[in-house]
C-alpha cells in the first residue's frame, strides 16, 4: 500500500518562496509520486468506525482569527466598529494573548494545538535546516521514501506495494485527541499546521478539514500562473507565481495558445527518463479566442469552455491531468484539479490569471478531510472551494501578476467561501468542540497593514490613502462572522483567539551578511551569496537559516562543525551582545530588540534540533528575504519595497495575539500554551502531563487580585 500522507507549508512557509525561488525538483517529485500513488493505490487513511458518543449538550466554540492584533482590535472596539467582539469583551474578557517564540504561524498554532512549547513539539520556524547539508527544509513536514515495489511499463514504473510518505513533523498530541478519547465530539475546520489530516481516537465524533500546509495539486504551497501575449519581463520570480507567454495564431491575431501546468509525472522510470523529463510538469493545452468588439474571450480546453468579460472571474473549473503509461496516445491515469480564472484584459494584449491548481474536493487526489468524503459533502453543500492552505495569492501580488485591487477581489471571494463553510459547520454542529479558522485577517494584513502607517517604502502616498482601511474592513467581516456564531449558539462558551499580532515591515536585515562582516562566517572564493552553498564551513562559526533562526556550526552536530561545546556559551553571549548594538544608519534605531537562547525560552527534548538562538527584531524590521535560505547579499540593511509590507516575525513581546471570550479570563497573562488545557478543562478533562499551561478560566487569578 502506498500511503498518501502529505505535509507542506503555505506561501510564507515555503522554503523556496522565502527567497523567491520555485519549489525544488526533489520536493515536487516526492509530492507528485505520492499524488500519483494515491490514485493508483488505496490510501493509508481509514475512517473511524468506532461507536459514537455524545458530549451531553456542552458547547465550546473556538474561532481562530490569524494575526488579529490587540491594539487595532481595541481601537476599533472603541470606535464601535466591532459590536460582536465588544459584546464578548463586555460579557467576559478581552486580553492580549502571549504568542510563541518566534511569533510565526506554524510555531504558534502548533503550540496552540499541543499545549506545549517548541522544545516539546519541535516546530521552531517556518524553515529548519538539515545539519548534514546546511540546506533549508520545511519545518512542518517530513518526506520519507520507503521501499516501493513497482512494475516496469515502458518508460514508467507503477507502484504496487510500498510506502512513500509526507508526514506531519510536529511531536505531541493535539488537544482534540483527548476530547474524542473521552467521548467528546470535536469538529475541527481548517486548523493551521495540521496537514495531513489524521484520525482522532475514541468514541467522540471527529471531523476535520485542513488548511495551512495543504498543498496545491503540484505539491507547491500555491503556484499561480499568468499568461500574456505581451512581455513578461516585469514579472518577479517569487516562487509562488509564474508567467508564460501565449502563442498567437496567427501572429497578431485573435487566437492564443497556452498550457495549464500540473505536477510532474512521478511514475516515469528515473532510469529511463532524463532529469528534465522527471520534473517536467504535466500539461493541458488551452485556446483563447478573443473578441475585441465585446471585450471578452472564450477559453477552451479538453471539451470545457468558459466565456469571460475583461475583468471577470470565472467560477470553479476542472482540469484533468493525464499521467503514467499511454495507450494509443492517451494516458491511462488522470487526476483532476480545480482553478478559477480571471481575464485581466483582451487588448492590446491578452492577459489571463489562473489560480494555483487546487486539490479537487469532489475527487481529492490527496486526503484533505476526515472523514475522507467530508470535503466532497462540503463542496456539494457550498460549492467547490479553495482547498490549498491560506489561498489568498500573496505571492501573485508580490510577483506582479495580480494588482492590489485584483488581490482584494480574490480575498473577497475567499472570505465569502469561508463564510459559506462556517454556515455548513454551524448547521452540522450540535455539541462538543467546534473550532473554525479564518486566515484572511493575516494574509490581507501582510499586504495592507502598513497602509495605516504615515509612510512605507512599498506604498506610494496615494496607495496609503486608498488602502488605509482595508485591514479594518477585514476585521469588520470577521466581526460579522462571529455574530453568526453568537446568534446560532447563545448558550455556548465562545472563545476567539489569534496566534500573533502585526507590525510594519519597513527594513530588511540580512543576518548572514552581518555575520560575514563581523568575522563569524566566511564565504568561499567566488562563493554563492544566494544560499548556504557559498559558505566556507571550515571558517564559519555561525549562520542563519529561517526567518528568525541562528545556528552555531557545532562540531559533532553539523557535518563540518568547528565550534566546540565548551566554547558555545561564550560565543553565543558575544554574538548576542553585538547583535543588540546594531543601529540602522538610515534611522539611527536599534535593529534587534532581543536575542533568545534556546535553553532560556524552551524546554524539552526537541531543543537540540532547533536554532541555538532566535532573533527578535525591533519594530519595523524583519529578516531580509534572502536570509531565510541562508543567503548573504552584499548589503546588510535594505528598504522593504515588496508588496509584502507588514509582518510579525519579530520580538515576541511586540506582537501578542488576542483572546476574546464570553467567560471571564482571570489570568493576567494568558498565552497560547494555556489554550489546550483551558479547552480540555471546559469539558472536565484534566490537563495531560505533557501540557505546561493552565486553565485561563479558573486556575490562576490576576496579579492585581493576588496582591
Amino acid at each position: 500500500m502506498i500511503r498518501a500522507n502529505c505535509r507542506v507549508g503555505h506561501a510564507h512557509q515555503s522554503v523556496e518562496r522565502a527567497n523567491g525561488g520555485g519549489h525544488g525538483p526533489p520536493y515536487a517529485q516526492a509530492i507528485a509520486f505520492i499524488l500519483c500513488a494515491a490514485i493508483l493505490c488505496t490510501t493509508g487513511i481509514a475512517c473511524n468506525d468506532a461507536p459514537r458518543a455524545k458530549s451531553h449538550g456542552k458547547q465550546v466554540i473556538v474561532l481562530g482569527f490569524d494575526g488579529m492584533d490587540p491594539k487595532l482590535s481595541t481601537e476599533m472596539i472603541n470606535q464601535g466598529l466591532l459590536p460582536n467582539f465588544s459584546k464578548l469583551a463586555d460579557t467576559g474578557s478581552f486580553k492580549p494573548l502571549g504568542t510563541s517564540t518566534p511569533p510565526q504561524s506554524p510555531v504558534a498554532w502548533t503550540t496552540f494545538t499541543t499545549g506545549t512549547n517548541p522544545g516539546e513539539h519541535g516546530i521552531f520556524d517556518f524553515i529548519h535546516r538539515d545539519p548534514d547539508t546546511y540546506s533549508p527544509k520545511f519545518s512542518t513536514s517530513n518526506i520519507s521514501s520507503g521501499d516501493v515495489w513497482a512494475i516496469p511499463w515502458g518508460h514508467w514504473k507503477l507502484p504496487v506495494w510500498g510506502e512513500s510518505t509526507l508526514a506531519i513533523a510536529r511531536n505531541g498530541r493535539a488537544f482534540w485527541e483527548y476530547l474524542t478519547e473521552a467521548g467528546i465530539n470535536a469538529h475541527i475546520y481548517r486548523m493551521p499546521a495540521n496537514y495531513p489530516p489524521s484520525e482522532s481516537p475514541g468514541p467522540g465524533d471527529f471531523v476535520t478539514l485542513t488548511d495551512m500546509g495543504t498543498p496545491d495539486l503540484t505539491g507547491s504551497p500555491g503556484e499561480s500562473s499568468f499568461y500574456t501575449s505581451g512581455s513578461t519581463r516585469n514579472i518577479k520570480n517569487t516562487g509562488g507565481a509564474k508567467a508564460y507567454t501565449l502563442s498567437m495564431k496567427p501572429v497578431g491575431g485573435d487566437v492564443a495558445i497556452g498550457e495549464f501546468h500540473g505536477p510532474p509525472d512521478a511514475l516515469l522510470d528515473p532510469d529511463k527518463a532524463t532529469e528534465d523529463q522527471l520534473y517536467e510538469p504535466l500539461k493541458v493545452p488551452f485556446t483563447i479566442y478573443r473578441n475585441k468588439k465585446t471585450n471578452s474571450a472564450l477559453i477552451e480546453w479538453d471539451g470545457a469552455r468558459v466565456l469571460l468579460q475583461a475583468g471577470e472571474w470565472s467560477d470553479w473549473q476542472t482540469i484533468n491531468f493525464g499521467f503514467g503509461p499511454t495507450v494509443a496516445g492517451t494516458s491511462t491515469q488522470s487526476m483532476s484539479g480545480k482553478v478559477r480564472l480571471r481575464l485581466r484584459q483582451v487588448q492590446p494584449t491578452i492577459e489571463l490569471y489562473v489560480t494555483p491548481v487546487q486539490i479537487d474536493p469532489d475527487a481529492p487526489a490527496m486526503p484533505i478531510s476526515i472523514p475522507a468524503d467530508l470535503c466532497t459533502k462540503v463542496s456539494e453543500a457550498t460549492g467547490p472551494f479553495f482547498t490549498q492552505g491560506l489561498p489568498e495569492d500573496t505571492q501573485g501580488l508580490r510577483a506582479g501578476i495580480l494588482t492590489r485591487d485584483e488581490f482584494l477581489e480574490q480575498a473577497d471571494l475567499i472570505f465569502a467561501e469561508r463564510v459559506r463553510l462556517l454556515d455548513y459547520a454551524i448547521e452540522h454542529y450540535t455539541d462538543g468542540l467546534l473550532f473554525f479558522y479564518f486566515g484572511s485577517t493575516d494574509q490581507v494584513a501582510h499586504m495592507f497593514w502598513s497602509a495605516m502607517a504615515d509612510s512605507h517604502p512599498a506604498l506610494t502616498p496615494e496607495e496609503s490613502v486608498k488602502y488605509r482601511n482595508v485591514v479594518r474592513e477585514v476585521y469588520i467581516q470577521a466581526d460579522k462572522a462571529l455574530g453568526k456564531v453568537m446568534d446560532a449558539f447563545p448558550d455556548a462558551t465562545i472563545i476567539c483567539v489569534s496566534d500573533h499580532g502585526f507590525a510594519d515591515f519597513d527594513r530588511g536585515v540580512n543576518l548572514n551578511t552581518w555575520l560575514i562582516e563581523n568575522g563569524y562566517a566566511k564565504l568561499k572564493p567566488n562563493g554563492s551569496r544566494s544560499d548556504t552553498s557559498g559558505f566556507d564551513w571550515s571558517a564559519t562559526k555561525a549562520y542563519a537559516v529561517g526567518i528568525n533562526g541562528l545556528y552555531l556550526n557545532m562540531r559533532g552536530r553539523e557535518k563540518h562543525g568547528i565550534v566546540n561545546e565548551i566554547d558555545k556559551t561564550d560565543l553565543m553571549n558575544e554574538i548576542r551582545e553585538k547583535l543588540k548594538t546594531i543601529r540602522d544608519p538610515q534611522t539611527d534605531r536599534f535593529v534587534i530588540k532581543e536575542v533568545y537562547f534556546a535553553d532560556e525560552v524552551y524546554s524539552g527534548p526537541e531543543i537540540i534540533h532547533g536554532p541555538d538562538m532566535q532573533i527578535g527584531y525591533a519594530l519595523d524590521y524583519r529578516c531580509g528575504w534572502p536570509t531565510a535560505l541562508g543567503g548573504s547579499p552584499k548589503t546588510m540593511l535594505h528598504d522593504n519595497k515588496e508588496a509584502w509590507c507588514s509582518d510579525h516575525c519579530i520580538a515576541t513581546d511586540l506582537v501578542p495575539g488576542v483572546i476574546f471570550s464570553n467567560r471571564k479570563v482571570p489570568f493576567a497573562d494568558p498565552d497560547l500554551e494555556d489554550m489546550g488545557p483551558s479547552i480540555l478543562a471546559a469539558f472536565g478533562i484534566a490537563k495531560p502531563e505533557t501540557m505546561k499551561g493552565s486553565d485561563v478560566f479558573t486556575a490562576k487569578v490576576a496579579t492585581a487580585q493576588q496582591e
